[in-house]
């Protein structure tokens, strides 16, 4: 092989080394010395496993990858365990320039955990504004967002972390809701509790027989059907000050909370 030939591929190879990088690869020599790309996430699944039962300290068994096949330089799937219903999303990242460090992994076991403690919690409030309102928790927070939780953290630790995500559903009776400053000050009761926390909240009004039996893979699309007599959204996102957008019938506004 000429010199201008090997040249040639070593240029081709760092040209690959980005695509590889993004795929979950890292370009290393074969016992020939030839540059192969090898998969960096190969044994993430058991590792992340037994490190889990490690940190929480009971058995979970692997139940569907989370990965984007094409675009991802970690592992992300989904884990059952005997404790809760819900599953617990898991990723393993690789730390260096291109995969070649340690695994660190990061959970949302807590998340998982904390569930209904936070329906409760937030119900508590909410109850003090509207009469037989249901709180749902739409989502548990599908992103791995804790490396250093344990089975001992507590609830009170966990809503006052800033990495979390809380995504509420308020349903009302009609015969509840008296008029929109009562989203208000739910909405309001609601910062307090949850201090510190990314908070979104749906209110929904419903007619008294459709409010207590929505699930809450229903509730969106009824906030904006004839059913719904109002609603109101909060996000603690997107804004730098929590805003509530509220509506009734034809009638939209906002108010900065």
């Amino acid at each position: 092989m000429t010199t201008s030939m090997k040249k040639v591929i070593g240029l081709l190879a760092l040209l690959l080394i980005p695509i590889g990088t993004f795929t979950g690869c890292k370009l290393v020599k074969d016992e020939n010395g030839d540059l192969v790309f090898v998969d960096v996430r190969t044994g993430d699944t058991e590792w992340a496993l037994a490190e889990l039962e490690k940190k929480y300290d009971e058995k979970f068994e692997y139940y569907r990858s989370a990965n984007d096949p094409e675009f991802s330089s970690s592992s992300k799937f989904y884990v059952s365990c005997d404790s809760y219903d819900d599953l617990v999303f898991v990723e393993v990242h690789h730390k260096g320039a291109f995969g070649e460090g340690e695994r660190v992994l990061s959970d949302n076991y807590v998340s998982v955990k904390y569930a209904s403690e936070v329906c409760r919690w937030a119900q508590a409030f909410c109850d003090e504004v509207f009469e037989k309102s249901v709180v749902l928790y739409e989502s548990v927070d599908n992103q791995a967002r804790f490396t250093d939780y344990s089975a001992d953290t507590t609830f009170e630790e966990y809503i006052s972390n800033e990495k979390i995500r809380l995504d509420l559903v308020v349903s009302i009776p009609e015969s509840a809701y008296t008029g929109s400053e009562q989203f208000e000050a739910s909405a309001n009761s609601l910062l307090n509790a949850f201090t510190g926390t990314g908070l979104t909240v749906d209110f929904v009004v419903l007619p008294d027989d459709m409010a207590g039996s929505v699930g809450k893979s229903e509730i969106h699309s009824l906030s904006s059907s004839e059913s719904c007599i109002a609603s109101a959204y909060l996000n603690v996102f997107t804004t730098r000050e929590p805003v509530l957008r509220i509506q009734e019938g034809d009638q939209k506004w906002s108010i900065e909370l």
